[in-house]
């Protein structure tokens, strides 16, 4: 009937052909320089009916390595993450943080798009990882922006008691990691022959432990439960059972056991006897979804809080760009009394533009949740800093280059709970990360960098590659060192043949 010319699109997968309100659809959206005009094609005539470029400024990358997808509203490319364009309208809608797995992509259906596992490196800090099922935000089921705080905070049986304080020593290992660093350090020697003293058998898979006063506190993940045994007999002295998963053991603080829970609440009990003190749901409403086949809050909090000088800092939520944002809470950690409340969403709070025009290349912003950690002068939440009241200091992503400064600390691009080993991420002693499958290795040629890290009052201590291994190698090329925490950075000399 007729023929046309066809635009470059696709990228290491066939090219695009969609048939959506009555046109056939092709995009000029290979390679991140192209022009994104898209045509219409009358199906019969192929006449020209629509012709239109992006109406939204942002980075393009390559398209990613998989088809493009449409619906009877709107065409949905991957030139960077997922973009819903409406064709009768000529508009774009930019997702940076979202993509589909290679080769398969993404799929509409249900009313949903179901987004599968990739092993991409782009925005790494900021974009969804696992399998995804996404739903449009309602009209009718908005998330208040200010709740009422007299519901969200249950006193238990123990409110108000006296909390006797646990006996404390050299040795206690009070929160995850240690301390509220994450050093993963601790100043007590420990023999080298070791035997075994005891073993508990509690089932299901347990969190690491967390040691104070002569008890050992562990969580059984999916279990929903928290066992106090003892740290001399192994004997279980108590076990209490919250509303949801607790992925990351809890923090002790003057007799008080804190963590935080799949089911948006954080947990305060007593230490002696597992009684509950108060719980305040840190989640704005109650609200759950289905999470790795059980029901969780839409706004987790995970197990292992920070506490410093008497106040409780968590985070709520999945990721700054669904259900309204994360709640980054202040708590009073005698009372539970909320002293703050910061709602980190998809907008810069001083300029109410979306985080995505800060996209550098293939970096944006930290926009997902971690166990928080603190140098006693900043809170860290990835690589992003906040002030003691839950203010960020930064939205804009540092140069890599940059791991200098007085907001050093210990991060886990990928979060410290990442158990895959996601070959393109690692932990970092620095302030930066760089993403993109062109990135993602560079942030370890300027700063101690391994699959795990612990540090002291001088040195980084680590498993990981050297720094020329972090592409293109296989893992037999890691191997255990120690760093100085503030080593200089050498120049790479270039070698003459005389």
């Amino acid at each position: 009937l007729w023929r046309g010319e066809h635009p470059p699109c696709g990228y290491q997968s066939p090219e695009d052909v969609l048939v959506a309100g009555g046109l056939v659809w092709a995009g000029e959206t290979t390679s991140g320089g192209y022009s994104g005009i898209f045509t219409g094609w009358e199906p019969r005539t192929g006449e020209i009916k629509s012709q239109f470029a992006p109406d939204v400024k942002s980075y393009w990358f390559h398209h990613r390595c998989y088809r493009a997808k449409a619906t009877d509203r709107y065409i949905l490319t991957s030139r960077t993450g997922i973009e819903f364009i409406d064709f009768r309208k000529q508009h774009w809608m930019i997702h940076h943080w979202v993509r589909g797995g290679c080769l398969y992509g993404i799929m509409p259906c249900n009313g949903l798009i179901y987004t599968p596992p990739h092993d991409c490196a782009c925005y790494i800090e900021a974009k969804l990882f696992g399998f995804n099922a996404l739903a449009p935000a309602s009209p009718t089921r908005q998330v208040p922006r200010n709740i009422p705080d007299e519901q969200r905070l249950e006193r238990g049986p123990a409110y108000g008691d006296p909390v006797p304080p646990l006996p404390t020593s050299e040795g206690d290992w009070v929160t995850y990691r240690h301390d509220m660093a994450r050093s993963g350090s601790t100043k007590v020697s420990v023999p080298t022959n070791l035997k075994r003293a005891w073993s508990a058998k509690l089932g299901g898979k347990l969190t690491a432990p967390v040691v104070a006063g002569g008890m050992v506190f562990v969580a059984s993940v999916d279990t929903h439960t928290l066992y106090a045994l003892s740290a001399r007999t192994g004997n279980v002295q108590w076990r209490y059972i919250a509303g949801g998963r607790i992925d990351s053991p809890p923090t002790i603080y003057q007799g008080r056991v804190l963590f935080g829970c799949a089911d948006g609440w954080v947990y305060c009990l007593r230490a002696v006897d597992g009684q509950l003190i108060w719980r305040f749901r840190a989640a704005p409403i109650d609200r759950r979804l289905m999470a790795f086949e059980q029901i969780e809050s839409v706004w987790p909090v995970h197990g292992s809080v920070l506490v410093l000088n008497g106040v409780v800092y968590c985070v709520a939520g999945r990721s700054m760009f669904l259900d309204g944002g994360l709640r980054f809470l202040r708590l009073d950690v005698r009372t539970g009394r909320k002293l703050s409340e910061r709602i980190l969403d998809e907008r810069d709070p001083k300029t109410g533009k979306n985080l995505q025009v800060y996209v550098s290349g293939l970096n944006m912003t930290v926009a997902l949740p971690d166990i928080l950690s603190s140098d006693g002068k900043n809170i860290y939440m990835r690589s992003m800093p906040f002030d003691m009241q839950g203010v960020r200091k930064r939205i804009a992503y540092v140069d890599v280059t940059q791991q200098r400064g007085d907001d050093v600390h210990l991060f886990a691009a990928t979060g410290f709970l990442d158990d895959t080993w996601f070959h393109r991420s690692y932990w970092i002693y620095g302030r930066s990360m760089a993403s993109g499958a062109g990135g993602y290795y560079l942030a370890g040629k300027f700063a101690p960098a391994g699959r795990i890290l612990a540090f002291d009052s001088k040195s980084v201590y680590g498993y990981g590659r050297k720094p020329q291994y972090y592409r293109w190698t296989t893992p037999l090329e890691f191997e255990l060192f120690a760093a100085d925490k503030h080593a200089a950075l050498v120049k790479a000399g270039i070698e003459r043949k005389p």
